[in-house]
């Protein structure tokens, strides 16, 4: 390297360089050295001293200046393709004030520095020009077999890295970007251990705008990935499903164990309507899960982070007590309560839509007396005989219950002729109900919804009805119209 090149390095950096020769005469100060008035070498018996046969060397020096004496703190290493000495001075009263107000800067280029420093020649396997003596404390590696090539910096990148960090640097550089950040990559160090490194790189370009060294900040951050890594295991054995989406790419760009076995049988059609309001419960095989989602930016990128929470078992458990809380426990079919919900529902339809519904309301004739003579556990058969004949013969959507001890009812929805249905159901119960070769009968009332109907005003027109049939000698079906 000549001296030139070295003037274009260190003219802009941000703290007084001055460069020597061997016999430490100043042949160059930059514009931060001048400035300050060092554009002479301090008076430092030390840093002459520790210069010999170094590399490296460093020193806490005076220098007399025009506003009296300042302490420095001299670091200088020795470049040997140009036969000079790089020294930069650190001002002992910008130290203390920066650690004061926790603002380092000049730490960049102390032993204790986090940063290492590299300055990389624009060749293969990018040769280390130059570089600060801290990189030992990342790398493994001194700073002496960087600068003398006993290992080159390409060589110790990760073999799976390599790859992407050569391409990033050469997308830069042909690009002519004044400074990039590396997406973080692995190094191997001088003992085997694998690190994570954050690098942010600017090249420096000759006076026909060639890149020729790349200035770079180096910074170990394993902790951080190691952190990273601990969270995704844990994301990744979570019992809920993760599921990390480019809506751009339509890509998956994670995705845990159990998110990844839903995306594989489900796809990722759910997740390209969750913007829309679908899918807040997606099943797969006999699963359910519950779909939740929300927005996030990573890599300056728009993405959607989808949660799936397995609810199989809340579901059965909420089927089981819905059904605990809607069927009879004898006969299987509705109860008294669930009957209750379905008018009102029909109620408020018919009247917003103008649409009828009717209900037969039914009992078995002649029960107490099946009781007293057979027992109650002969008249419990026939209401079950009664159930299960009734749901043969009305359809898939007509709604079928309990109504109470031996009385039963039926909401027919969309029924031209509710009394030709009441009969069909009479005569079913009739032909094949028995009880020791008797034939049991039943009594039924049909009312049809009125606009203005109430529950109980319907319920009570039934029931009317099924009393007049009562009256008329039972097995009969009465339909009140008023």
């Amino acid at each position: 390297m000549e001296l030139k090149d070295l003037k274009r390095i260190f003219g802009n950096v941000p703290v007084p360089v001055v460069i020597t020769d061997r016999s430490f005469k100043v042949v160059y100060a930059n514009f931060i050295a001048t400035s300050k008035g060092l554009v002479s070498l301090a008076d430092c018996d030390e840093l002459v001293s520790n210069a010999a046969g170094k590399s490296y060397h460093n020193a806490v020096c005076a220098k007399k200046l025009d506003k009296g004496e300042k302490i420095f703190y001299l670091l200088g290493w020795y470049d040997k393709g140009s036969d000079l000495y790089i020294i930069i001075y650190i001002d002992f009263d910008e130290i203390i004030k920066a650690f004061r107000h926790s603002k380092v800067k000049p730490e960049l280029f102390l032993d204790t520095s986090p940063f290492a420093v590299f300055l990389w020649e624009n060749k293969p396997g990018w040769p280390i020009a130059m570089v600060s003596p801290n990189v030992e404390n990342i790398f493994g590696y001194t700073a002496h077999e960087f600068i003398t090539g006993k290992v080159s910096y390409a060589e110790i990148i990760h073999p799976e890295d390599i790859e992407r960090v050569s391409m990033e640097v050469k997308e830069n550089t042909e690009n002519r970007s004044p400074a990039w950040t590396h997406q973080d990559y692995r190094i191997i160090t001088k003992d085997g251990k694998v690190k994570w490194i954050f690098d942010h790189t600017v090249p420096i370009f000759d006076e026909e705008g060639n890149v020729t060294y790349y200035y770079g900040y180096i910074l170990d951050v394993s902790e951080k990935h190691e952190k990273e890594e601990i969270l995704l295991k844990i994301a990744y054995l979570s019992p809920v499903g993760i599921v990390i989406y480019d809506p751009a790419s339509k890509k998956v760009v994670f995705s845990n164990k159990i998110g990844n076995e839903l995306v594989s049988h489900l796809g990722t059609g759910f997740i390209n309507q969750l913007e829309k309001g679908k899918h807040k419960f997606v099943r797969s095989g006999r699963k359910i899960y519950k779909v939740e989602f929300s927005y996030a930016y990573h890599e300056g990128k728009k993405i959607i982070l989808v949660i799936l929470t397995d609810i199989t078992k809340e579901k059965l458990l909420e089927k089981k007590l819905y059904k605990l809380a809607t069927r009879d426990k004898l006969t299987g079919i509705y109860n008294r309560y669930a009957l209750n919900l379905f008018m009102e529902k029909l109620i408020d339809y018919a009247q917003r839509k103008n649409e009828a519904f009717a209900v037969v309301l039914f009992d078995v004739d002649h029960f107490k007396h099946i009781n007293d003579t057979y027992g109650h556990h002969v008249g419990d058969q026939v209401l079950k005989s009664i159930a299960q004949n009734v749901k043969k013969v009305i359809r898939r959507s007509d709604m079928f219950g309990r109504w109470g001890g031996e009385e039963f009812l039926i909401i027919l929805t969309s029924t031209k002729d509710p009394v030709k249905v009441a009969e069909k159901i009479r005569r079913a119960v009739k032909e094949n109900v028995y009880v020791r070769g008797v034939h049991i009968t039943i009594s039924a009332g049909v009312a049809q919804y009125r606009q203005g109907d109430t529950l109980d005003s319907i319920i009570l027109r039934a029931d009317n009805a099924l009393y007049e049939a009562k009256k008329l000698g039972k097995d009969k079906t009465v339909f009140i119209e008023k």
